[in-house]
């Protein structure tokens, strides 16, 4: 019972975490990105236009959402936000 409710412990601050990144962007630049099929997200990160942390962003409020209305999530991975850093 233990390591379930750290389990769970883990998973509402690593979401918390998650919703507290998806406010460091502007609700301008999140509509665009969300409005981007595959083909303009890629040419959009391609040209610079938009930045992979800034996707990474969009994605996590996009997911947050998600499991707000479903409980579907079991895990954020934080990882992710770093790789994107290094990939811009």
């Amino acid at each position: 019972a233990a390591k379930i409710a750290e389990v769970v412990k883990e998973r509402e601050e690593n979401i918390e975490w998650a919703r507290k990144e998806t406010e460091k962007i502007s609700d301008e630049e999140r509509k665009k990105i969300e409005q981007m099929d595959f083909r303009q997200l890629r040419e959009a990160l391609q040209s610079g236009e938009v930045t992979a942390e800034s996707v990474m962003r969009v994605y996590y409020g996009c997911a947050v959402r998600a499991h707000d209305r479903t409980n579907c999530l079991t895990n954020i991975i934080s990882q992710s936000l770093t790789d994107a850093r290094e990939l811009d």
